[in-house]
């Protein structure tokens, strides 16, 4: 029924997916070849050699984008030094700056130097956005002072 739905690659999508939520990683790799998803072939295999179970469920948390949880499983595992890596590399500045403190300080300067040029960025785009909207707010307030 539901392949009257979908195409082949969606299936072999949706299989690779459910294998992954039970660990299942060579199925996993197989079905996502099968649907030519190669990014996902090559997230897998970075990381199916892993024994320990918590950095397994990381990373499959990672993929599925539940980013606190894989932290969690990180953070348990021998390995806690990934729960700061994925936070850095999401570009997660405040909670990278709050691991490095408890589990890596030597990288606080560093991920400090990431979190200002962030915020950097954010008041540069307020400024941009703040400007546009007086300059649309002038433009209102003309239309509404002429005479009809």
């Amino acid at each position: 029924m539901a392949a009257g739905y979908l195409g082949e690659n969606e299936l072999f999508d949706i299989l690779g997916r459910r294998c992954l939520e039970h660990l299942e990683l060579d199925i996993a790799e197989r079905s996502y070849q099968n649907a030519k998803n190669l990014s996902m072939v090559l997230t897998i295999d970075s990381f199916k050699h892993e024994t320990e179970t918590n950095i397994l469920l990381g990373n499959v948390a990672m993929i599925f984008g539940m980013y606190d949880l894989a932290q969690e499983f990180f953070l348990k595992s021998s390995k806690p030094l990934l729960a700061l890596d994925l936070r850095c590399d999401i570009q997660d500045w405040v909670i990278a700056l709050n691991l490095a403190k408890t589990i890596a300080p030597e990288q606080e300067q560093f991920i400090c130097r990431r979190l200002a040029a962030q915020i950097e960025v954010i008041i540069c785009l307020f400024m941009i956005n703040f400007s546009r909207l007086k300059v649309i707010a002038q433009k209102l307030l003309d239309v509404m002072r002429r005479p009809y």
